[in-house]
C-alpha cells in the first residue's frame, strides 16, 4: 500500500527488520508493575544502551501500585523489560506503553520473551547494560534455555475477577490489559505460568517484534500487528508506525490510474495527490471497468538527457514534454543543461537565480554556486538609481556615480526614456565667465558681450583658479586666474576685449606647455 510511512522508534527490536531513514525522538510514557521485580531499558536489536528505571514489589500492595516512567527514544531503538519473581505464590508482568499517543500493552500477541536461566532474587540488582546485552546476543543466537525469542504467554485480564490475580486489581491501568509471562514447562501446577510460585528459568527479557502498524481488516476493524500477520489474516497493512489510533490509518482504498499506470490500494486522497483517477473503495487494477488510458510517448528532456516517455511520467520526473509522437532525434528537441544559479540580492531580499535572471531584476549577483543560505551573504539596501546625462549619452546610475562622472542627474527613480530627460551636446568652447561676483559658463563671445572675465574654453566655475570678485571683475592682464582686477566694468568694451585676447594667448600657451 503506497501510504506515508511513520517508522516507530522501537522498530529496530528485531534483527533484519530494523529499517529507519529519519532521525526522530519518540516520547514514551510507561505504566508498569510486576510480580515481583523488573527493569526497563532501550537499545537496538543486538543489545541495550540505556537504563530507565525499575522496581521490586515485595507485598501485594506494592504490586497493585504501578510505577510510571517517561523517556524519549530515537528511531532504530527498542524497549526491553527484564523481569523476575520470588518463585512464590504467583508471577507476571502488566505493562502499558504510550508511544506518542499509540498504546501498546502486554495484551498484544506480538510480544516476545526469552528466558536467561539466571535466577535473580527480589533483592537482586537489575542486570547491567553489559550483562543484559550479552544475554540478548545469546537469545538472538538461540543459545538460551528458551531456545531464543518465543511468544509470551498472555494471561488473565487486569479486572480483579480471576482466581490468579483476584486481589491484584491495578486500578491505575485499564481492566482490558492482560498479564504476561513465560512458561518454561518446569511447573505442573494449575494456572501456570502465573501460579503457584515457580521459577520459569528466570530472569526473563520481554520485547515486541517490531515494526508494528495498523492492520485494516475486512470487517472494518483495525488491530496493531506485524505486516506478516496482517497479510496472513487477510488484512491490509497500513505501514510501520501507522497505528490504528491514527484517523487516516484505515481509510478506504482502491485502484488508481495515473496516466497509463495503475496502482492498487491507494486512498482517494493519495490518488488525487498523484494526479490520478480513483475507481472507488475496494476496486482493483484487474477489474474490467478499470481502464487506464494509454498515453502516447514523446520526447522528454530531463536536464541534458532526452527520454521517450508518456506526458504523465515526464512531468512527474520534472521534465519538459515535447508532445505525443515526438522523438529524441527530432530537430526541435533540444535538451539544454540546467543553468547554474547563485545568490542574487534584489534590494534587501536574496533569491537563488541564474545570472541572467538576476540581471533582469537589476540585482547584485554573487557568483555561480553561491546560495542565499551562505552565512556570510547579506543583502544590504541598494541606492536607487536615476537618469544621468553624460555629454549626449544617458545612463542609469546612482546620484553619486553620476556626480563622479560629471553628469547631470535627473533624480532617483527617473529613467532615460522619460520625456524630461534631454542629453544635449556640450559646447567645448564654453568656459567659466565671471560677471562681477557671479560665475556662469558661457562661450568667449557671450562672456565678452556681457563684459565678463572669461577663463578659457573648457574651464568651469568649480576650477580652483576661477575667482569672481564682488566688484566689477576682469582677469588680470598679466596671468589668468591670478586674482581680481579693480577695473571698472563700465570703462568700456576695450578692456573686456583686451582681457579676452590676452587670456586666449595665455590659454594657448598653457596648452602648448
Amino acid at each position: 500500500m503506497n501510504v506515508s510511512k511513520i517508522i516507530l522508534g522501537a522498530a529496530a527490536a528485531i534483527s533484519g527488520l530494523c529499517t529507519s531513514t529519519a532521525a526522530y525522538a519518540w516520547n514514551v510514557d510507561v505504566q508498569l508493575t510486576a510480580d515481583n521485580a523488573y527493569a526497563i531499558y532501550t537499545g537496538d536489536a543486538n543489545g541495550v544502551s540505556a537504563f530507565h528505571g525499575g522496581d521490586e514489589n515485595v507485598t501485594a500492595a506494592d504490586i497493585r501500585a504501578a510505577e510510571s516512567y517517561s523517556f524519549t527514544m530515537a528511531d532504530g531503538e527498542a524497549i526491553y523489560v527484564a523481569a523476575w519473581s520470588d518463585d512464590g505464590i504467583a508471577q507476571g508482568l502488566l505493562a502499558e506503553f504510550n508511544i506518542d499517543g499509540t498504546i501498546l500493552t502486554t495484551s498484544n500477541s506480538d510480544w516476545e520473551v526469552m528466558a536467561t536461566g539466571i535466577d535473580l532474587d527480589v533483592s537482586s540488582s537489575a542486570p547491567s547494560l553489559v550483562d543484559l546485552s550479552a544475554q540478548i546476543a545469546l537469545a538472538n543466537a538461540g543459545a538460551v534455555p528458551s531456545g531464543g525469542w518465543v511468544p509470551s504467554t498472555i494471561g488473565v485480564l487486569n479486572d480483579g475477577n480471576s482466581s490468579v490475580y483476584g486481589t491484584q486489581l491495578v486500578s491505575s491501568m485499564a481492566s482490558t490489559i492482560n498479564w504476561a509471562w513465560y512458561d518454561s514447562g518446569n511447573c505442573s501446577s494449575a494456572n501456570q505460568p502465573f501460579s503457584g510460585g515457580c521459577n520459569h528459568d528466570e530472569y526473563l527479557v520481554f520485547r515486541l517484534p517490531l515494526p508494528l502498524g495498523g492492520c485494516c481488516l475486512e470487517d472494518g476493524s483495525c488491530v496493531n500487528t506485524t505486516e506478516e500477520k496482517c497479510e496472513t489474516g487477510g488484512g491490509v497493512f497500513a505501514g510501520a508506525g501507522e497505528f490504528c489510533e491514527l484517523e487516516q490509518t484505515c481509510l478506504p482504498t482502491g485502484a488508481c490510474c495515473m496516466g497509463d499506470y495503475c496502482e492498487d490500494d491507494l486512498t482517494e486522497q493519495d490518488c488525487e495527490d498523484n494526479q490520478g483517477t480513483w475507481y472507488g473503495e475496494g476496486s482493483d487494477c484487474l477489474d474490467a471497468d478499470v481502464e487506464c488510458p494509454v498515453d502516447n510517448e514523446g520526447a522528454c528532456c530531463i536536464g541534458e538527457a532526452c527520454y521517450e516517455l508518456s506526458e504523465h511520467d515526464c512531468v512527474h520526473a520534472g521534465g519538459y514534454f515535447y508532445g505525443e509522437g515526438t522523438t529524441c532525434t527530432d530537430a526541435v528537441v533540444e535538451c539544454e543543461p540546467e543553468e547554474e544559479t547563485g545568490a542574487c540580492c534584489v534590494d534587501e531580499t536574496c533569491y537563488d537565480l541564474t545570472e541572467d535572471q538576476c540581471r533582469q531584476k537589476q540585482g547584485v549577483f554573487y557568483g555561480l554556486g553561491s546560495a542565499c543560505s551562505d552565512a556570510a551573504l547579506e543583502c544590504e539596501p541598494v541606492e536607487e538609481t536615476g537618469a544621468c546625462c553624460i555629454d549626449e549619452a544617458c545612463y542609469d546610475l546612482t546620484e553619486e556615480e553620476c556626480r563622479l562622472r560629471e553628469g547631470a542627474f535627473y533624480g532617483a527613480g527617473s529613467d532615460c526614456s522619460d520625456e524630461v530627460v534631454e542629453c544635449e551636446p556640450v559646447d567645448v568652447n564654453d568656459g567659466a565667465c565671471c560677471l562681477e561676483a557671479e560665475c556662469v559658463e558661457l562661450s568667449a563671445r557671450e562672456c565678452w558681450e556681457e563684459e565678463g572675465a572669461f577663463y578659457g574654453p573648457g574651464s568651469t566655475c568649480e576650477d580652483a583658479q576661477v575667482e569672481c570678485c564682488g566688484s566689477a571683475a576682469a582677469v588680470s592682464t598679466s596671468t589668468a586666474g591670478a586674482g581680481c582686477s579693480t577695473a571698472n566694468r563700465s570703462s568700456g568694451g576695450g578692456v573686456g576685449l583686451l582681457s579676452l585676447l590676452l587670456l586666449g594667448s595665455v590659454l594657448v600657451q598653457r596648452r602648448r606647455d
